[in-house]
């Protein structure tokens, strides 16, 4: 049996654009996968910058425990800060922050006293920024004791 070339007519070209449909759909879930994925990539790499912040101050307060007390944003007025170095040290961190899109930070010295340790000093670091893709502020909290 054999078909009449009249009815097989455009049959390829509907095939054709039935795949180009396909693909388009494809592709389309590809680039919303792309954006979520690069919204994501860019949090992740703010939440890196702010930790390693938080890190290098932490560790200039545990390296100079004696002026931890300089190392407090806002600046502890009660203690004043008699190293030069620390003072310029938590200057230069603050102006670091700006690295964070309307980035804020909060440095407190707390002391603690606990059963087997009796009493210890603590630095507390927080670091709040805003999300560039959303605008919904993002947050990161580190602590040490400081002897």
């Amino acid at each position: 049996m054999k078909t009449h070339p009249r009815r097989q007519r455009g049959v390829t070209l509907l095939d054709a654009l039935i795949a180009i449909v396909l693909l388009a759909f494809g592709l389309l879930g590809l680039v919303g996968l792309q954006a979520r994925l690069l919204k994501a990539g860019t949090d992740a790499q703010y939440r890196i910058v702010a930790t390693a912040l938080a890190d290098r101050l932490l560790g200039m307060a545990l390296v100079d425990a004696t002026n931890a007390a300089c190392y407090t944003l806002p600046a502890i007025t009660a203690l004043p800060c008699n190293s030069i170095t620390a003072s310029n040290a938590r200057a230069q961190w603050q102006l670091d922050l700006d690295v964070l899109p309307a980035a804020a930070a909060t440095v407190e010295l707390t002391t603690v006293t606990g059963a087997s340790t009796g009493s210890q000093q603590q630095l507390r670091v927080q670091i709040e920024w805003t999300s560039k893709e959303d605008g919904r502020t993002r947050s990161l909290e580190a602590y040490t004791d400081v002897r």
